[in-house]
């Protein structure tokens, strides 16, 4: 369940959603994922 339109889905190399974070979630702290999936 999506409780608001700002929340964030990393999707690896492949197109597949590998993490779900939700929309107080600050982008930058979110650097280190997109690290290990890109």
């Amino acid at each position: 369940f999506i409780k608001w339109n700002f929340t964030k889905f990393i999707i690896d190399k492949n197109g597949q959603p590998v993490e779900r974070h939700g929309p107080k979630t600050d982008p930058s702290k979110l650097v280190s994922s997109l690290e290990k999936y890109w």
